[in-house]
């Protein structure tokens, strides 16, 4: 079910049904579902049994919609993915990019017809759980590493890995932040440049971890029961 929402009351203004393998009556289980772009007034999404589509944000007309192959693993698999590790599509002027139900394949699709203009196996940027579009590359985040690739030819580009992110690996979404990459750990976060993944620019020690949203005060971390903010100095002095 895909529905629109009045952003300034919260009424809902349209709802439509999307597509549905079935439900059992027992031995349900909780899925992640992957989210939503949103782009020129149309909001793009995918999902594990395949359905991708374009809708019109003012009413939910449908643009297109069209069927990848989504083997019965890939429904399983989400069962078993962090909640963070939602796919929305990358959309980037006439095109967006989206993973295959089963996440072996990293697809480029006409934003205007969803037809496929190129694919490209997943493993060669490291299998990962989600894309992110950070400047003019594309960056595929994976458990407990990155992969970036130019967007411009991420079908047939050099694709650079970073190294592995020790421990528990990446706990909680990758954040985007300009041109820098927030990668949040269970001690913190590392603000990483795309273009250098060797090296974090910098260390962001936190009492409490979680998903990072920069700001221009500081950060807004939300982990699995609290929202926190931390303020920069000049912010904070301000305050105390």
């Amino acid at each position: 079910m895909l529905a629109g929402v009045d952003a300034v009351t919260g009424t809902l203004r349209w709802s439509l049904p999307v597509a549905s393998t079935g439900v059992l009556p027992y031995a349900g289980t909780q899925r992640l579902a992957d989210a939503l772009a949103v782009d020129a007034g149309v909001v793009y999404r995918s999902d594990r049994i395949g359905v991708v589509g374009a809708y019109r944000v003012v009413d939910g007309e449908p643009l297109w919609v069209r069927h990848l192959p989504a083997p019965v693993q890939a429904m399983e698999a989400s069962a078993t993915l962090t909640p963070w590790a939602m796919m929305a599509p990358v959309v980037a002027g006439r095109s967006g990019v989206v993973l295959s139900p089963d996440r072996e394949r990293i697809i480029e699709l006409d934003a205007g017809s969803g037809g496929i203009i190129a694919e490209r196996a997943s493993v060669e940027l490291g299998r990962p759980d989600y894309l992110l579009l950070v400047g003019e590359d594309l960056v595929g985040v994976g458990y407990n590493r990155l992969a970036v690739v130019p967007l411009a030819k991420w079908s047939v580009g050099q694709v650079v890995m970073s190294g592995i992110v020790p421990e528990l690996g990446i706990r909680g979404r990758v954040g985007v932040a300009g041109w820098r990459l927030l990668v949040p750990t269970d001690k913190g976060v590392s603000v990483i440049n795309p273009g250098s993944l060797r090296q974090p620019e910098r260390w962001i020690a936190l009492e409490s971890p979680g998903t990072p949203l920069a700001t221009g005060q500081g950060l807004i971390v939300v982990d699995d029961a609290r929202v926190h903010v931390y303020s920069t100095w000049e912010i904070a002095a301000l305050e105390l």
